[in-house]
C-alpha cells in the first residue's frame, strides 16, 4: 500500500472523526497522526461549505424561510428508526410526494446497507437497517413499505424515486438481511425490476463531461 493511500485513509478517517481508529493505523503503519482541534475545526468549516446542511436556507432544519411551507418552522434532525412499528408510522410522510429521494450507507465488515436514507423536500427518514432485519417483524414493515416504494410508487401516490449512482446501493440493498428463507419473501425485490430515476444517467445525457 502506497503512502499516499495511507495518508487518505488517516485523513477520511479524521474527517470521520474516528480518531481511535486513525491512531491504531498510524501506530500500525509507523505513521505520525495529528490530531489537532484547530485544523479540525477549519475541515468542519470546509464541509459546511461542500455539502448541503439540514439547516442551510432553504433546508428543513432552516425555519427563516419555512421550507417546509406548512408555518412548523425549522424541522429537528430525523430520528434513527429501527422499530418496525415506528416504520410503519413515519413512513407516512413520503406518501403522496412528487419526488422522493434515497441513498444507502454501508461499511464493508457488515452484509449490504447499514443506512437507507429515504427524502422528501420536507421530511427525511433513516432507517437502521441491520436493526430492522434481525426481526420477522421488522422485515415485513421493511417488505410492506421499502419494496413497495420501489415496486409501486404510485399506489404511494409517489410519482418519482430518485437516486445518484444507484447500481451499488440496489445491489446492496439486495443482499441485505432478512429472516425469510426464499428470495421471494425478501423485503427488497430481488429479480422484480425497481422502479427509479438515476440522477447520474440524466447528468450524462445533459453533459456528457460530468457525467
Amino acid at each position: 500500500m502506497s503512502e499516499n493511500i495511507r495518508r487518505y485513509a488517516l485523513r477520511s478517517l479524521r474527517l470521520a472523526n474516528q480518531h481511535s481508529a486513525a491512531h491504531r493505523l498510524a501506530k500500525l503503519w509507523e505513521m505520525e497522526y495529528d490530531h489537532d482541534p484547530m485544523l479540525m475545526t477549519e475541515e468542519l468549516e470546509e464541509r459546511k461549505r461542500l455539502f448541503v446542511q439540514w439547516d442551510d436556507e432553504g433546508c428543513p432544519g432552516n425555519g427563516s424561510d419555512d421550507a417546509a411551507g406548512d408555518g412548523g418552522g425549522a424541522r429537528p434532525l430525523p430520528d434513527l428508526i429501527a422499530e418496525p412499528a415506528d416504520l410503519l408510522e413515519k413512513f407516512r410522510v413520503l406518501e403522496n410526494n412528487l419526488y422522493v429521494g434515497f441513498d444507502c450507507e454501508w461499511h464493508d465488515s457488515i452484509k449490504g446497507v447499514a443506512l437507507l436514507q429515504l427524502s422528501t423536500v420536507t421530511d427525511s427518514l433513516l432507517l437502521d437497517i441491520p436493526a430492522l432485519t434481525v426481526t420477522k417483524e421488522g422485515c415485513d414493515a421493511l417488505k410492506a413499505t421499502v419494496e413497495k416504494l420501489f415496486t409501486k410508487p404510485k399506489v404511494l401516490g409517489i410519482k418519482h424515486v430518485i437516486g445518484f449512482g444507484c447500481k451499488d446501493d440496489i445491489k446492496r440493498l439486495r443482499i441485505s438481511p432478512c429472516v425469510a428463507t426464499t428470495a421471494k419473501s425478501h423485503w427488497f425485490p430481488q429479480d422484480q425490476r425497481c422502479t427509479f430515476e438515476d440522477l447520474r444517467n440524466l447528468v450524462q445525457e445533459l453533459n456528457p463531461q460530468l457525467g
